[in-house]
């Protein structure tokens, strides 16, 4: 990306002095040009992102882009006051870039260099949209799966882990008919919980449109989202919540990084309230972690009592029991192999009392100050931490 942006940081002066006349005063001609620019930027987002991307795809939309940006340039340059000779140049610069474009990938081709790859037995699944770019190989029951280039669930061994929180979440009350998922990433959670015969509902709220589209195109997927206990909804997780007035047993997070940009919408101390207006009475919060300090510091804020493990956090205001006999019927519920993997990801590290005693140092996020969005100054908080523990 580095050539590109200096030309695209070059351009704004460059073309400053092809407007710039005698006639028109400087000032008025970087003027003209910076609203010109602003008007283009505008306008430009919105037909790429709402139309191109959605319709015509990243590939062409790229080569479209850079048809027109060497139209642009080369346009002013030939037909401007330079000699014969210069125009030639120009000409024949950009023939290098014509030929070049004329090897340009279609979009499959594109999003798949941009990924890592997973093996030539592997089918590869791809939808673009406004939303986002999902792609996802597929090989049997095993799925590697990437939401705009970063990793999003996956259904490989370490998805025992996401099975094992799940039902931790069952575990930990005592009714379960009436469930909320906020982020469906490779059904792990939601297949598990369909496990019990005592969950009547699941509702799934996906923020990408693309993923579910994509999903659906595997015969996997195609099982997995048959049962008709589940309802599909795409939507922002803080959205639907303030727009319905449904309690749930349980409400289970497996959204995005919270270093993610706008992702404090879903992690700040006022969502988490939100959630607990709409738990029913000694029901459960479960949430995926990527941070142990802030994030659980900011459950505890908000409530009474935390049962946390290295990766996920259960939250409620009231009392945690857990329900061991629950946990070893679901347990039988997977294959004598499964159990062995499930009972590796058990990682419990404490309780409200352990959160409080360790977080208490760290900041808590707020919508006014997303701590875990804007994570840097986290890290310097851990190093410092770090640092003065071994003194």
């Amino acid at each position: 990306m580095l050539i590109p942006t200096i030309l695209m940081g070059a351009s704004f002066p460059l073309i400053s002095s092809i407007v710039h006349n005698n006639k028109m005063e400087p000032g008025k001609t970087v003027g003209l040009v910076y609203f010109l620019t602003i008007i283009g930027n505008v306008t430009g987002g919105i037909i790429t992102g709402f139309v191109l991307l959605h319709h015509v795809g990243t590939s062409c939309t790229v080569l479209s882009l850079c048809f027109l940006g060497l139209a642009t340039f080369s346009g002013p340059l030939i037909t401007g006051k330079l000699t014969y000779k210069s125009k030639i140049l120009v000409l024949g610069l950009l023939i290098i870039p014509l030929l070049a474009l004329t090897r340009y990938p279609n979009s499959e081709q594109l999003i798949q260099g941009l990924h890592p790859k997973a093996g030539n037995d592997y089918t590869c699944f791809i939808q673009e949209s406004s939303s986002c770019v999902d792609l996802a190989y597929n090989k049997g029951e095993e799925v590697c799966h990437y939401i705009n280039g970063l990793a999003h669930g996956g259904r490989q061994p370490h998805m025992y882990g996401f099975a094992v929180r799940a039902i931790d979440s069952l575990c930990c009350t005592s009714k379960h008919e009436n469930i909320l998922v906020i982020g469906y990433g490779t059904g792990t959670i939601v297949e598990t919980l369909l496990r019990s015969e005592e969950v009547k509902s699941v509702t799934v709220v996906e923020l990408n449109e693309a993923v579910m589209i994509n999903l659906k195109k595997m015969p996997l997927f195609k099982r997995l989202l048959s049962d008709n206990r589940i309802k599909v909804v795409v939507d922002d997780g803080r959205r639907f919540l303030n727009s319905t007035s449904n309690k749930y047993d349980i409400i289970l997070m497996d959204p995005l990084r919270s270093s993610t940009a706008y992702s404090n919408n879903i992690y700040s101390k006022e969502f988490f309230k939100i959630v607990k207006a709409h738990l029913e009475p000694n029901g459960v919060l479960m949430v995926w972690l990527d941070n142990l300090n802030v994030i659980p510091k900011t459950l505890a804020s908000v409530f009474n009592h935390l049962r946390l493990d290295q990766s996920f956090c259960i939250a409620s205001d009231g009392k945690i029991s857990f329900d061991n006999s629950l946990k070893d019927k679901m347990f039988r519920t997977f294959t004598s192999e499964e159990q062995e993997l499930l009972k590796v990801y058990e990682q419990y590290l404490g309780d409200e009392k352990y959160v409080k005693e360790h977080t208490k140092s760290f900041p808590i996020n707020t919508d006014l100050r997303p701590v875990t969005e804007y994570h840097l100054g986290e890290l310097v908080r851990n190093q410092q931490s770090n640092g003065a523990q071994r003194n």
